[in-house]
């Protein structure tokens, strides 16, 4: 335990010394004294720090912590944040950022997403998107397309397809043809074609045939 020696004069002569515990000398020495901790500042709990000029305990600011005994507040690192009167900083959850120092942390916007403990969002890649807060993005199914990375998936029309995690719609080719929302254009069977893009085969006419599937045109029958 810390000890302090104390004198104690009276005109010129000294009457006497000891050595005693601290708190006790503090408790006689300072009885009609308003403040004594200039003398020795008190040790503060956790999440607060010794004040200036009062020496009194004072809770830390929001986006930053103390551990017991500190005598100032740390702000909060990046991908962090902390309330008011905080031991620790609590990293951010998946979907959210901070930049440090706050208290609390931001949700990533449409179109980005983040990990835990993340300083901030990153964009969702091509063919993905994201909602607002999203942990990760997420691919459009096979017949759909994302329009941009903060929309939603829209379907691909008749005469085009799509494979999973795609930002377009392919058209299909002659001979080919596909419904609403496909993932891959079919071949129009023998007897049919079908020009590019196309939402579905044409039967050919009299005097007229495909022998082939896959067709973009019809040919004339031979005469006899």
């Amino acid at each position: 335990m810390y000890t302090r020696t104390l004198f104690l004069g009276m005109g010129s002569s000294m009457v006497g010394g000891y050595s005693a515990s601290y708190s006790v000398l503090m408790a006689a020495f300072c009885r009609n004294i308003i403040s004594c901790w200039a003398s020795s500042p008190p040790r503060c709990g956790s999440g607060s720090y010794v004040g200036v000029p009062d020496s009194m305990c004072r809770p830390c600011e929001a986006g930053s912590f103390s551990e017991a005994g500190w005598r100032g507040c740390l702000p909060c690192p990046s991908g962090s944040y902390s309330g008011v009167g905080a031991g620790e900083c609590i990293l951010c959850s998946a979907g959210t950022y901070s930049s440090g120092s706050t208290g609390r942390c931001m949700m990533c916007p449409a179109g980005t997403s983040s990990t835990v403990g993340s300083a901030s969002c990153a964009g969702c890649p091509m063919g993905t998107r994201s909602a607002v807060g999203a942990a990760a993005c997420l691919s459009c199914p096979a017949g759909r397309m994302v329009v941009s990375p903060a929309g939603l998936c829209t379907a691909c029309p008749a005469g085009r397809s799509s494979a999973s995690r795609s930002n377009r719609c392919t058209s299909c080719a002659p001979g080919r043809w596909s419904d609403p929302r496909s993932s891959e254009c079919l071949l129009c069977p023998a007897g049919f074609w079908s020009g590019a893009e196309a939402g579905r085969c044409t039967p050919c006419l009299a005097g007229t045939l495909s022998r082939q599937s896959g067709s973009a045109q019809c040919d004339a029958c031979l005469a006899g």
